[in-house]
């Protein structure tokens, strides 16, 4: 009888070691104007994907449990951090997605008499002469369209009619190294745009380990509340009651069984359709990583060594390609 008692324990613990998620679920990037579909089994290794989503407040998750692929698709005016939340094996867990929304930009081209077919191609689509074709929307004779761009240095042109153009309402060019120029584009990034999380630190308290962060941004009317924070104990939402916000600075504090174990903790704040960098701290048996003693693979380093050249042994195993250009 003890026996099957003891054998009844151990198959039990079995079972609930095999429904843990041990992967660090990563963030997924989402796309602007399209769904964007990932299988569930890049997201996370288990021996079944038997999981069932819960669409958020601004993204829509549909699973497909046939081909295990999962469709986000975004509310058109969400940009920003949110966490979908996914039941598996009766655990709760969250998959942190992100889009980063691109603010989109007009280009125009008045064509000359004669001209049928314009399109413009640049950097932003790798050269591509064919799939950004230019309409006169409005009737006014100016073709126009309006891609997303994300700030930086934008070289283009348009082609008409299978000609090479460069944008006759902008001067800014730059050689283009065939004897030709190409325009020039330029999308600054606004300073207000800018937020940085920051690690203050840590320390020990009476009621457990606590995390300090400092939220930055240029525009001092973006206050810290806890709507605003994507905060995250391994692949589970960290416990509301845990966290303090004080003005701009977070903390976030660990206590009673979340002391003990390797965990991951991650923060990052969501505030007006930005986010901040998301800030990961890996903990081992309540103190910090690095300070702890514990070797994980994280603290190794990986060489990759590559023979550019060795000394030929027995040349009677070379089998020489013999050709003119060689």
């Amino acid at each position: 009888m003890f026996k099957k008692i003891l054998l009844a324990i151990i198959t039990i613990a079995s079972i609930n070691f095999s429904q843990t998620i041990h992967d660090l679920i990563q963030p997924i990037n989402l796309s602007q104007d399209q769904p964007t579909i990932v299988m569930v089994s890049d997201i996370f290794y288990s021996e079944d994907y038997n999981v069932e989503f819960t669409p958020s407040k601004n993204v829509n998750a549909s699973y497909n449990s046939s081909t295990m692929q999962l469709s986000l698709t975004p509310k058109s005016d969400f940009s920003g951090i949110e966490l979908i939340s996914f039941k598996h094996n009766g655990e709760v867990y969250q998959l942190p997605v992100k889009l980063v929304k691109s603010q989109k930009y007009l280009f125009t081209y008045k064509p000359q008499d004669g001209e049928k077919q314009v399109n413009l191609f640049g950097q932003f689509n790798s050269w591509d002469r064919q799939n950004l074709p230019m309409k006169d929307i409005n009737g006014d004779g100016i073709l126009e369209i309006e891609i997303p761009l994300d700030p930086g240095r934008y070289e283009y042109k348009f082609y008409v009619d299978g000609r090479e153009v460069v944008d006759p309402a902008n001067s800014d060019k730059v050689p283009n190294g065939m004897g030709d120029f190409n325009s020039l584009r330029i999308i600054e990034e606004l300073a207000k745009d800018k937020m940085f999380l920051h690690v203050l630190g840590s320390n020990n308290a009476n009621d457990g380990l606590k995390l300090n962060f400092y939220f930055e941004n240029a525009d001092r009317s973006n206050m810290v509340n806890k709507e605003s924070l994507i905060a995250l104990f391994d692949n589970k939402k960290f416990p509301s009651e845990l966290i303090n916000i004080d003005g701009r600075e977070i903390t976030l504090t660990i206590k009673g069984k979340m002391l003990t174990g390797n965990h991951t903790v991650r923060l990052a704040v969501n505030r007006m359709g930005k986010h901040t960098n998301i800030q990961t701290i890996q903990i081992h048996d309540g103190v910090i990583a690095g300070k702890s003693g514990v070797h994980t693979l994280k603290d190794n380093i990986i060489y990759s060594i590559m023979i550019d050249r060795f000394s030929n042994g027995d040349i009677s195993n070379d089998n020489p390609v013999k050709h003119d250009s060689l």
